[in-house]
């Protein structure tokens, strides 16, 4: 090991060939400042791919900024330059770097390399098989830069090495040492195994690979909790490392890793100097599409709003506030929230389309893919059967879930299936003024004031035609049910009985009527959704029995079925006559009716069995 230099912080211009005589070295010294590094409440972690060491030549390098910010290094390994650039910036904020992780391929570990002098080596125990391999250069090069030993002899050819006078390069400041003790575990070496095709071409990572992956989580995280700085070196591999390190920097996400920087080299052999380039930005389109399929996949929007947290444009803003707005409806399962989003998304969409908002190139890239992902909600005749099934195809079941317990009792009057029974005019009219009140004071009893009305109601209907006492999940129905029913077994519905119960309470409670007397595919699909929501309660409850392929198989069935009855087609026929008829009960002065429209105050009337 080379003598130690002085202690106070210095950049040094030296000679690295201890044949030099030259002397023409240029010392800096900052001040000095007392440090304590085994406190240290992070670590710092540098992540390279070691390639093979196809030239064994010196060059010069620098980093893109200028004037006394400009680091200088030389190198014989492609990745020294940038190793070395991590070591002098954590350095000149009194910090150290915790571990270097090393991916190597069994060329850089297995490929002995020439033209090495002999002396260069004096950590034996770094070589493996007795082979002078790159891995073992690098590591000895690293030691050597942090030891400050420089005046030691590297290559048998000095036509290889830069000339003494010429070299420029900026030690570590004076007042960093590290221990051997630090120096022996700084390297973290993770071997991956090479694949062989058919014409003998190697392939990385072909086998084993998720087991290495995890290893190179493992190595950048440490055995401690520590929150990890990471630093990488794209510089080095093979052909396929960069897609190998940004599926293991996605992996890292959520895992108390900050991403501090990313470098490669601008390689010139033409002239002397090659550029070390800090290129985080260059990468960030990886985290633009993975914030992107983030926000689509689970309609999570923190990946959006940190990749564009920096950014000042007011429209770019308004976009990751609906984006915010959306993702926070979707996580709580909030539909009046989801539903003010649609319609915000919307009116901002025929704003940019006109041209009234102009959006730059990257958030106009975002907007579009949100906008094809939620086309078929953004127009105004959506109904609530449409988002369920934008739900359940994107696997928002709870959200499906929710929507039909909240939405669907009133969806199914404004389809015409449900609808007041104006015959019986003596209920009628002894009913008309306070069958909601009643209803309210119910619910309010029942300390469920959130409720509506509609879901009310409905709720009681279907429990007057489903067994009092079998409100569970079994019970069989006809094959016909199994031909209209594909995905959901049937036996797994309430079991509904052979004539239509009513529910016994104190007074004579307002019934929906079915509107078509015998459509046993309707009364199922009422009783199919009470299914649902019982599977909503025990999940909320940590109740549930059902897998999630279950329920998912009872969705598809729940959309199978409204797709058969026509739900979406019979709404939007309805629904235009449906507001011309409140209109004119409003006209009138009869608000009370508004909200009772389509509920049948007599008894239900039908002479349909099934099972």
């Amino acid at each position: 090991m080379g003598e130690k230099r002085n202690k106070n912080k210095m950049d040094v211009i030296s000679s690295v060939n201890n044949n030099s005589k030259d002397t023409n070295i240029k010392i800096e010294m900052p001040p000095c400042r007392e440090i304590t590094h085994s406190e240290d409440k992070e670590e710092n972690v540098l992540f390279i791919f070691l390639s093979i060491l196809n030239e064994v030549k010196m060059y010069q390098y620098k980093s893109e900024e200028t004037g006394d910010n400009c680091f200088y290094c030389v190198g014989i390994s492609q990745l020294e330059p940038g190793t070395k650039q991590v070591l002098y910036r954590l350095a000149l904020e009194g910090k150290k770097l915790h571990r270097i992780v090393i991916v190597e391929s069994e060329e850089a570990r297995q490929n002995e390399i020439n033209g090495i002098d002999a002396d260069f080596w004096d950590d034996p125990e770094e070589m493996t098989d007795k082979i002078h391999s790159a891995v073992c250069f690098y590591k000895q090069r690293i030691k050597d830069y942090i030891r400050r030993n420089n005046d030691k002899p590297i290559l048998i050819d000095e036509n290889t090495l830069i000339k003494p006078s010429e070299i420029k390069q900026k030690e570590l400041p004076a007042d960093i040492e590290y221990t051997e003790e630090e120096i022996r575990t700084l390297f973290y070496d993770v071997p991956v195994s090479n694949g062989k095709k058919s014409d003998n071409t190697s392939i990385q990572f072909q086998e084993n690979s998720l087991e290495e992956f995890m290893d190179i989580i493992e190595a950048i995280k440490g055995n401690g909790k520590k929150p990890i700085n990471l630093y990488i070196d794209t510089q080095g591999g093979f052909r396929t490392s960069t897609q190998q390190m940004n599926a293991i920097l996605e992996l890292l996400k959520n895992q108390n890793v900050n991403i501090a920087a990313k470098y490669a080299t601008d390689f010139n052999k033409k002239n002397a100097t090659s550029i070390i380039k800090e290129v985080s930005s260059q990468y960030r389109a990886y985290d633009l599409v993975s914030a992107m399929i983030e926000f689509k996949s689970y309609g999570r929007g923190a990946g959006l709003k940190e990749y564009f947290k920096n950014v000042n444009d007011e429209n770019t803003k308004e976009i990751i506030e609906l984006i915010n707005q959306i993702s926070g409806a979707i996580s709580l399962c909030n539909m009046e929230a989801f539903e003010k989003a649609l319609n915000d998304m919307a009116n901002l969409k025929a704003f940019i389309d006109s041209g009234s908002k102009k959006l730059n190139t990257e958030i106009r890239i975002v907007f579009d893919d949100i906008i094809e992902n939620y086309q078929d909600l953004l127009g105004k005749d959506r109904n609530p059967f449409e988002v369920i099934k934008w739900c359940v195809d994107r696997k928002y079941y709870q959200q499906a879930i929710t929507i039909i317990e909240s939405k669907m009792p009133k969806m199914l009057t404004e389809t015409g299936y449900l609808y007041y029974n104006c015959n019986d005019k003596k209920n009628f009219n002894r009913k008309q003024d306070n069958i909601d009140n009643i209803c309210k004071r119910i619910l309010k009893k029942n300390h469920q004031d959130w409720k509506d009305v509609e879901n009310y109601l409905f709720e009681q209907w279907c429990k007057s035609i489903i067994g009092k006492k079998n409100n569970i999940l079994n019970g069989t129905l006809s094959n016909t049910w199994q031909e209209n029913c594909p995905k959901y077994h049937c036996k797994e519905v309430f079991i509904v009985t052979d004539k239509y119960n009513e529910v016994d309470y104190s007074f004579d409670y307002s019934k929906y009527h079915e509107k078509i007397k015998n459509n046993h595919m309707f009364i199922f699909f009422a009783v199919l959704s009470s299914a649902i929501k019982e599977v909503r309660n025990n999940v909320n409850h940590a109740n549930a029995k059902l897998t999630e392929e279950k329920i998912k198989d009872a969705l598809d069935t729940y959309i199978v079925i409204g797709n058969k009855l026509h739900l979406s087609e019979k709404w939007r026929e309805n629904h235009k006559n449906v507001e011309k008829r409140n209109t004119k009960r409003y006209k009138r002065g009869r608000n009370k009716y508004v909200r009772t429209l389509f509920i049948n105050y007599g008894k239900l009337q039908t002479n349909g069995t099934f099972i």
